[in-house]
């Protein structure tokens, strides 16, 4: 199993330096950028040795996926011009995670937002297919948003989809905070393209001791043969010391577990 660590384009060679795999980065962090800080951002990323293969953050809260104000127009240029920058960089697989992009409004009709969540995630990966890159739609929970916040729901949409370029992701710490049970990752099967990890009372650096159970994770991805990669996403007041023990933890529990 392949190990990355999120980043920020501004500190990706500070993470590359702990030997992680891969990088995940933001799209939003790129999408928009003009042509000569687009230029610099290739250069930047090209100068790695680790490739960024991951990506989240796909879709800012000003290209709403769902409620009275989406455009499907702005939908499908914004990710026409971000999927074809994220390939640029390497991308593998990006994540619809967005949760902002996909609250359902209040008062306004949840099954008529399932279904344009639907439509922009079916947009997503007919781009995405032309790329050979993977959309993973994420599972967030209620904090974050109110539409799609457990695996089955990912599931059951993916399904209705029925794309080969749409997938689901496992995020341990949104399974958490949602209670949700780590046998769910079984419901998933050969959807599940990318996963997620960070401890849940303060989204930390997974390290030993710290209280979770991460072995449950590992374990239930295991079953379901998972091929993909796992992403730390997650905060530190120390990145340069939790960094290193935390990949080391979390590759010590990736191959007990079999991988």
């Amino acid at each position: 199993m392949k190990i990355g660590m999120c980043a920020k384009l501004e500190n990706i060679e500070f993470f590359e330096s702990m030997g992680f795999d891969y990088l995940e980065l933001s799209v939003t962090s790129f999408a928009s950028l003009e042509e000569s800080e687009w230029r610099k951002a290739v250069e930047k990323v090209e100068s790695l040795r680790i490739g960024v293969e991951a990506f989240n953050g796909f879709i800012p809260k000003q290209v709403p996926l769902v409620g009275p104000n989406v455009d499907l127009k702005l939908i499908r240029e914004y990710m026409t011009r971000a999927v074809s920058r994220s390939a640029r960089l390497g991308a593998r697989v990006i994540v619809l995670g967005s949760g902002d992009a996909r609250r359902v409004p209040p008062g306004f009709d949840a099954e008529k937002a399932r279904s344009q969540l639907s439509v922009a995630a079916s947009i997503a990966g007919e781009i995405a297919s032309a790329c050979s890159i993977t959309i993973s739609i994420e599972p967030l929970n209620s904090g974050e948003t109110n539409l799609i916040n457990f695996l089955p729901e990912a599931c059951a949409l993916v399904k209705e989809i029925g794309r080969p370029s749409i997938s689901v992701l496992a995020d341990y710490y949104h399974m958490r905070k949602g209670s949700e049970p780590m046998s769910n990752v079984l419901l998933c099967g050969s959807l599940l393209s990318h996963a997620h990890i960070a401890r849940k009372d303060d989204r930390g650096y997974p390290l030993p001791g710290d209280g979770e159970e991460y072995g449950s994770f590992f374990d239930k991805l295991k079953d379901v043969d998972y091929q993909g990669r796992l992403s730390i996403e997650a905060r530190s007041e120390n990145p340069s010391q939790d960094g290193p023990r935390s990949l080391a933890y979390l590759g010590g529990l990736a191959a007990k577990a079999g991988f």
